[in-house]
């Protein structure tokens, strides 16, 4: 770990050399050498108390620009967050009590902000979670209070008019929580299937392959693929003839795919480029149209007209983000129009290597929305066998019974929890526990980097006030 004094590389020059001369050697309670621990160098206290406001001003301004960005407490802003369901299904459990508040605050704060932008899919989202959190409040009281129901002896003392009623009180509502919280997931789904549809992703995966490895056995039968993905006559029409000449000639395939690759190439470049600007025009940026129709009814409601603009761009983002993740959409929009330029630029290897980008870019944009996809099956799958196990629960089945449901729920839940982690924030589908353990473990330790950076910012805040007003250590 880099040493503290290399974060605050500060060497705090105050005053001018006219301003030096006024500086009085007056016994300061602190010395000079007590800073250089910090990593600061600060001169004597000054007699005008607007230049000792300055300084520390000074100091505290260099602190802060010197602390690296991904150890300070303040949000990212360039990266779009959307609010979506989290990593682990929420179904009613004892623990749901202790995140109940934190939950609902910041669902009603995605929901409101929500409402004020017009994000649809963001209203609908925080509105799902939060009939879903109230729900599960009560179904995760009935839940624990049928736990302890279980334990040896427990029973027989407890009030049968308190268990009646939150037998049938509470763990109907549980299962009407999984029911809600499963509905989340389901327009979560529906929403892959819609993303998946816009873009050409099978196709463009078996051109990467052919294009990546032109000499394989089966490049007839990517080909063949290719074909019956296609609607367009005229690129049908020559690859059938790329076809011909393979199975006419199977001992010369290599040859015949090396002389043919430019015209795969240029196929493939047509269908890459039609994508990337699909993807540009539907999340990335702003149509002239969309600029119209956001310009007309800003000044029909008196709004500013760039801030409308902004909000509606965000909105797109965020809608991308819910379906591929953040770093996937800081990704893309550096580099959608970079390859959309260089392939229409007249160099033919630069062609090519945008290509070969671009195509690599569209591969990791389909595993995302795959992963997405596992992610909500997984949690549908989690929330129904939750259900069921509180359903045996309200018909008095053998502990045995919804002991295994639950202890099936939570496993599928800790899956999913486990590819959430170790998945969705890396490329492709190389994963291990330990991308989920290392991840677990940067983030304790920006948590603890935070609060010992915080504590010793502080301390040297506290003696650059001693130093400035040495009536404050006599004091």
């Amino acid at each position: 770990m880099t040493h503290f004094t290399s974060w605050y590389p500060v060497h705090v020059h105050a005053v001018a050399a006219e301003q030096r001369a006024a500086i009085r050697s007056s016994q300061p309670t602190y010395s000079r050498n007590n800073l250089n621990r910090w990593g600061l160098e600060v001169y004597e206290p000054l007699r005008d108390t607007h230049k000792k406001a300055k300084l520390v001003q000074s100091v505290a301004k260099s602190i802060h620009e010197n602390i690296p960005e991904s150890y300070r407490t303040i949000a990212c802003t360039d990266r779009i967050i959307p609010y979506e369901l989290g990593s682990l299904p929420n179904y009613p459990a004892a623990s749901n009590l202790l995140y109940f508040v934190q939950d609902t605050r910041e669902a009603m704060q995605a929901n409101t902000e929500a409402l004020k932008t017009g994000d649809t899919e963001e209203i609908n989202d925080s509105s799902i979670r939060l009939a879903a959190t109230a729900s599960n409040l009560f179904g995760s009281i009935g839940a624990l209070y049928e736990w302890i129901k279980m334990l040896p002896d427990v029973s027989t003392h407890l009030p049968t008019t308190l268990t009646h009623c939150i037998k049938w009180l509470c763990i109907p509502v549980a299962i009407a929580s999984c029911i809600v919280e499963g509905i989340g997931d389901v327009v979560g789904l529906y929403r892959q299937k819609r993303f998946d549809e816009k873009f050409d992703f099978e196709l463009m995966s078996e051109f990467k392959a052919l294009l990546e490895h032109p000499e394989a056995l089966d490049s007839h039968e990517k080909v063949a693929k290719l074909i019956e993905r296609f609607s367009e006559e005229d690129a049908v029409n020559r690859l059938k003839e790329l076809q011909d000449a393979l199975n006419q000639h199977p001992l010369f395939k290599r040859h015949i795919m090396e002389t043919n690759a430019p015209k795969i190439e240029a196929i493939a470049k047509e269908v890459l480029q039609k994508n990337l600007n699909r993807m540009e025009s539907e999340y990335l940026s702003l149509s002239s149209e969309d600029v119209a129709n956001i310009t007309a009814t800003a000044k029909a409601k008196n709004q500013n007209v760039e801030e409308a603009k902004k909000i509606a761009l965000e909105k797109k983002k965020k809608k991308f983000a819910r379906r591929v993740m953040p770093w996937m959409v800081k990704e893309a929009e550096g580099t959608v129009p970079n390859l959309l330029a260089g392939l229409k630029n007249k160099d033919e290897q630069m062609q090519k290597k945008c290509l070969r980008t671009g195509l690599s870019l569209m591969n990791d944009l389909n595993i995302q929305s795959q992963k997405k996809k596992l992610i909500h099956w997984l949690g549908m799958i989690a929330l129904a066998i939750a259900a069921l196990g509180f359903l045996a629960m309200l018909m008095t089945c053998p502990h045995v019974v919804v002991i295994a449901l639950t202890i099936a729920a939570t496993a599928i839940a800790v899956i999913r929890y486990g590819i959430y982690k170790g998945l969705m924030n890396k490329r492709g589908w190389d994963s291990s526990l330990n991308n989920v353990v290392y991840e677990t473990w940067e983030l304790i330790k920006l948590k603890w980097n935070e609060f010992w950076n915080f504590e010793k910012a502080t301390k040297a805040t506290q003696e650059i006030s001693l130093i400035l007003h040495p009536s404050l250590a006599r004091a």
